[in-house]
C-alpha cells in the first residue's frame, strides 16, 4: 500500500476532480456562471497522470469502465467505483475541520488505480493531462484545477517577487508609523508614483503580455490599498474611468487585465522566466459545491470568452503578510512597496 501523505482541502479537490472526471467519462463545459448545459460536453480519449514512482499512468475511457495502463500492468476498474470514491472524498472535504487530513477509505481504489500521485508540482499550473480529439488527432492538454470548496484559492501567490515599488513625494512624519492600507489611504494619490518591481523576472513576464501592464496593475494596487474595493471588476472600472495612461480606447484596459488573468491562471508564475506558453493549455476545471466538475475548454473560442468573463467577475485582491513579504511601510525616506495577491 502506498504511503500517501496528508493533503489540504485544495489538494484533495484535485483528487476529487481526477476521480469525478474519470467517472463522468466526459468534460462538462460551462458558461461564465459555471452553469453546465446538458449538450455542452467534451469527450476525451484518456487521462494521463503520474504515479508515485514517477512513471506515467494512462486511464482510457472504455464504455462503463476505465482501462488503466501503467509501466508494469494493465487493469480495468469500473467508473461507478470511481464515482463512489469521488463522493467519499467530497464528503471528507466539506466535513473535515482539520487543515490537512488523510482519507484512508479510498486507499484500495488508489491501489487499483496504480497509485497516482495526489499532489501536483507547485511549479506547474497543470494539474491534469487529458487527451482530446482536435482536428482528427489526439492532443494532450493540461488543465488547472480550482476548487470552490473551503478557502478561496490563489491565482497569483504573494511573494517578494510580487512587490511593486513606488516613490512618495512630500512625505509627512505621521505617515512613517502607518502601514499598508492605513498608510496608502492617508497619502494623496497624486503623491504616489510607480517606479518598477522588485523582481525583474516578473516585470519582464508582465511586459510580455503588454509593455504597460505593470503600470496598470500598479494603479489597481493603489486603489485597492486605498480601500476602493477588493474586486478586480471594480478596480478595473475605476481605472477605465480615470484613464491614467490616456488611452484612446479605454476598453483596452479590460483586454490587458483579461490577458493577464488568463496567463496567470494557465501558465505564468512570478519567479520563473515565461515563454508565453501555457502549461495548462487546455483550460481550467472548477470543483463546485454540488459535486460537479465543470471545465473551461480554452481551445474553444466561446469557452475562452466565458473564461475571461469568469476571471474578471470573480478574481479579487487580498493582503498578504506585510512582514513576511516586506511591504507596506515607507523606507529609504520616500519609497513604498505594495504587494500583489490575487484570489479566485
Amino acid at each position: 500500500m502506498a504511503n500517501y501523505e496528508t493533503l489540504n482541502k485544495g489538494e484533495w479537490s484535485e483528487v476529487f476532480a481526477l476521480l469525478r472526471t474519470l467517472s463522468d467519462g466526459i468534460l462538462k463545459g460551462c458558461n461564465a456562471r459555471l452553469e453546465h448545459q446538458i449538450n455542452d460536453t467534451i469527450p476525451f480519449i484518456y487521462l494521463k497522470h503520474t504515479a508515485v514512482n514517477g512513471s506515467d499512468i494512462h486511464y482510457h475511457i472504455e464504455n462503463e469502465n476505465i482501462k488503466i495502463i501503467s509501466r508494469t500492468d494493465t487493469t480495468m476498474i469500473s467508473r461507478s467505483s470511481l464515482n463512489s470514491a469521488a463522493n467519499t472524498v467530497f464528503e471528507k472535504i466539506i466535513n473535515s475541520s482539520n487543515r490537512t487530513f488523510r482519507i484512508i477509505e479510498i486507499d484500495n481504489i488508489l491501489e487499483e488505480m496504480q497509485y497516482p500521485r495526489l499532489k501536483s508540482p507547485t511549479a506547474s499550473k497543470s494539474d491534469l493531462i487529458i487527451a482530446l480529439v482536435e482536428n482528427s488527432q489526439a492532443i494532450e492538454r493540461g488543465f488547472s484545477v480550482k476548487s470552490n470548496l473551503g478557502a478561496n484559492t490563489s491565482l497569483v501567490n504573494a511573494s517578494k517577487a510580487t512587490n511593486f515599488l513606488f516613490e512618495i513625494s512630500s512625505v509627512k512624519s505621521e505617515w512613517l508609523s502607518l502601514k499598508a492600507k492605513k498608510l496608502v489611504a492617508n497619502i494623496p494619490i497624486e503623491n504616489i508614483r510607480f517606479l518598477g518591481m522588485d523582481n525583474t523576472t516578473y516585470h519582464h513576464n508582465l511586459q510580455l503580455i503588454d509593455l504597460q501592464l505593470p503600470q496598470i496593475i500598479a494603479f489597481m494596487l493603489i486603489h485597492y490599498f486605498r480601500g476602493l474595493s477588493t474586486r478586480i471588476s471594480d478596480l478595473l472600472a475605476e481605472i477605465t474611468r480615470q484613464n491614467p495612461l490616456s488611452l484612446s480606447n479605454t476598453d483596452l484596459y479590460r483586454a490587458k487585465i483579461e490577458d493577464f488573468l488568463v496567463s496567470s491562471a494557465l501558465g505564468m508564475v512570478p519567479t520563473q522566466e515565461w515563454n508565453r506558453l501555457h502549461s495548462a493549455d487546455g483550460g481550467m476545471m472548477i470543483v463546485k459545491e454540488n459535486r460537479e466538475v465543470v471545465t473551461f475548454y480554452c481551445i474553444n473560442a466561446q469557452s475562452m470568452t466565458y473564461f475571461r468573463q469568469y476571471l474578471i467577475e470573480n478574481c479579487y485582491l487580498d493582503t498578504a503578510s506585510t512582514t513576511r513579504h516586506g511591504f507596506g511601510r515607507i523606507y529609504d525616506d520616500n519609497k513604498l512597496k505594495l504587494n500583489l495577491l490575487i484570489r479566485l
